[in-house]
């Protein structure tokens, strides 16, 4: 993906081997041909970027005037003209690159003026007298960053995490606690990654170094307690609609076609709608074959936008095709099963300079994660657990399975810990509070900055509407019980968007099940959808997988059913997770995994379980064996052979 990466050692560049492994770093990094690629080696530094030229088309590293300090720099800033207004007011060089003015204002003001730069971004500045660097993070942290202190004291950091195992040197231990969390959860919980060593750079950051001196400050928090003030449910209504569209609007200030992943559900179809509204037509991408509810609705939005609308269909054994791809682009921190988009890579690239995401806004306009009790019992002991189950959950029985008794009682230790580590983290604040903190500093932060983004990344820029900041503040002063059940989120869309009220939607917080915005569904279609669904898992169970009933059509994957109809995705994870080489490794039960795959064949819905031990499998690969993805930056774009399956 796009990214920043770099080494800040004690002593000069002698012998160049600091140069060589900035190349390294590099190298990594450059996943498509058209990547251009900047470095920068001087005194105790070496530092570049590497990526795509919609948002940062500028050389970098840029360099105020007398050269003393420099920056390296990816992403956007929402609003440049204010700090373009008060570089001015000092008499400074005003400039539209959104680099140099981040480094004019750092360069000017210290890294405390970070706090006045909203945008998704990532950056590294340094102070080439002083001997000091800053690499910092958005607020939202959406653009992500890894970092580690080698033994000899040599700072690296890099927007990927395969940039920084090429360089020569890093040594470096599995953390069971990462790989706990991520195998029974889907991520690791706050800064860890899979190895003890390397962090992610929390969001709203400044890492100061200084020599071999590290030190963190976190800049922003969301403030849940400013109480709102500005009147009752219908202006909270209209001021959000106003900025939503705000926000949206901003993200079109540079040239070149910005497209949308249309699905079925509100954020995407808020996105497109409001780029309509701001006088901006854009190509919309949609995942789900012909008879899928997901499609069907996306395509009903796009023809009520008058927006062209490209319809692509999930290849029932993408896994086997694609899989390998992805979770390199994605340093295996993505389930597997989350990487459906990877066969229309090169396609969203041949038709979009950047991809807008949707991310965030379920999370902070939808209060994703609140529950009735959050409201209810405001005791704190309750509060600290609900929020460990929320964020944590448990330990799955099926992984248990899965796992080597050697490594499983080390794993269920590790996760132990997390689980107490999040409830310690807990205060005095509230549910509002603490569990909004937490979840922005976990799963929002992998979907983000390493998942999707990462992988999209790959082939177009992305950019986050919903994570503006304006639109955030707001989210966080409106009573809690207007965000519940996204209320207050429905009514800003019905506001703002008239003409799509009609069009149904799906979404988690609804089962699936299509509805109008502006409608709450009734009981009887939630009680008989969960009959259907009963229904089919108990055929294919008394039938042991001889049986498959039509897969669930509000959904564009259909794991399980592929799994038990398809033998060339059936073959694949086998062949992966019964290979001699990854049984050897100790961490997974050569009985335990045969019994796996056998209840997902008579079962079903263990597909998540298996897709994150495959992913676990592929990082040890790559990151621990030292294989290398086998496309190379050398090659042309390859030719997909799944094409769009139809337009609207």
């Amino acid at each position: 993906m796009p990214g920043i990466f770099g080494i800040v050692s004690e002593s000069p560049d002698h012998e160049g081997q600091r140069t060589l492994a900035l190349r390294a770093m590099a190298m990594r990094m450059r996943h498509r041909v058209k990547y251009q690629e900047h470095t920068f080696s001087e005194g105790n530094i070496s530092i570049g970027r590497c990526g795509l030229s919609f948002l940062n088309p500028e050389q970098q590293p840029v360099f105020t005037s007398d050269r003393a300090c420099c920056l390296v720099f990816e992403g956007e800033l929402y609003e440049p003209q204010k700090i373009n207004q008060k570089l001015a007011r000092n008499n400074a060089t005003s400039s539209s690159a959104d680099a140099t003015l981040v480094l004019e204002a750092v360069a000017r003001y210290g890294p405390e003026i970070i706090e006045e730069l909203p945008g998704a971004y990532v950056g590294f500045f340094y102070d080439l007298r002083e001997f000091v660097g800053y690499l910092f993070t958005d607020r939202l942290g959406l653009r992500g960053c890894y970092w580690t202190l080698m033994s000899n004291g040599t700072f690296c950091f890099a927007s990927e995490l395969k940039a920084i195992i090429a360089v020569p040197g890093f040594h470096s231990k599995l953390d069971t606690q990462g790989v706990a969390e991520f195998l029974s959860s889907g991520y690791p919980f706050f800064d860890r990654t899979f190895f003890t060593n390397v962090k992610f750079l929390p969001y709203a950051s400044v890492l100061t170094v200084r020599g071999a001196h590290i030190s963190i400050h976190r800049y922003w928090d969301v403030d849940w307690q400013v109480q709102w003030r500005n009147g009752q449910f219908e202006d909270a209504v209209h001021e959000g609609a106003d900025l939503l569209i705000q926000a949206i609007g901003r993200q079109f200030r540079q040239r070149g076609t910005i497209g949308v992943m249309l699905s079925g559900g509100l954020d995407s179809r808020a996105i497109a709608a409001g780029a309509v509204v701001s006088g901006h037509d854009v190509p919309t991408f949609t995942l789900g074959g012909k008879k899928d509810t997901e499609r069907e609705l996306a395509c009903r939005v796009a023809e009520r936008l008058r927006v062209p609308n490209h319809c692509l269909a999930v290849p029932p054994d993408y896994l086997a095709d694609y899989a390998t791809e992805g979770i390199w682009y994605t340093d295996a921190m993505l389930s597997s099963r989350e990487l459906y988009w990877t066969p229309y890579l090169d396609f969203l690239g041949a038709h979009a300079d950047a991809l807008i995401s949707g991310h965030t806004a379920g999370l902070f306009l939808g209060g994703l994660f609140l529950e009735e009790e959050h409201l209810q019992n405001p005791s704190l002991h309750n509060q600290r657990q609900c929020i460990v189950r929320q964020i944590a959950g448990d330990f799955s029985t099926f992984l248990d399975l899965g796992l080597a008794p050697a490594f499983l009682g080390r794993a269920h230790d590790a996760f132990d810990a997390s689980r107490q580590a999040i409830a310690s983290s807990v205060g005095d604040g509230g549910f509002a509070t603490e569990l909004a903190r937490a979840k922005l500093g976990t799963l929002e932060r992998r979907l983000d900055s390493i998942c999707y983004g990462y992988l999209w990344n790959v082939v177009a820029d992305v950019k986050y509407p919903l994570g503006d900041h304006d639109l955030l503040d707001f989210c966080a002063r409106v009573p809690l019980e207007w965000r519940f059940r996204s209320r207050l989120y429905k009514a800003i869309l019905c506001k703002a968007f008239p003409q799509l009220v009609d069009i149904p939607c799906v979404s988690a917080k609804t089962n699936w099940l299509p509805m109008r915005i502006d409608a709450r569904i009734h009981p009887m279609s939630t009680l008989a959808r969960h009959l259907v669904g009963r229904a089919r898992f108990l055929v294919s169970r008394l039938t042991r997988g001889r049986i498959n009933l039509p897969p669930d059509r509000s959904k564009f994957t259909h794991d399980s059913h592929w799994y038990r109809t398809v033998p060339r995705l059936r073959m694949w994870l086998k062949s992966v997770l019964l290979d001699e080489r990854t049984l050897q490794r100790g961490y997974f039960d050569r009985e335990g995994i045969s019994q796996l795959l056998n209840l997902q064949m008579r079962r079903g819905y263990l597909f998540n379980v298996l897709s994150r031990l495959i992913s676990f499998e592929f990082w040890n690969r790559y990151f621990v064996d030292g294989d290398r993805y086998e496309q190379t930056v050398d090659t042309p774009l390859r030719t997909n052979s799944q094409t769009p399956s139809g337009k609207s």
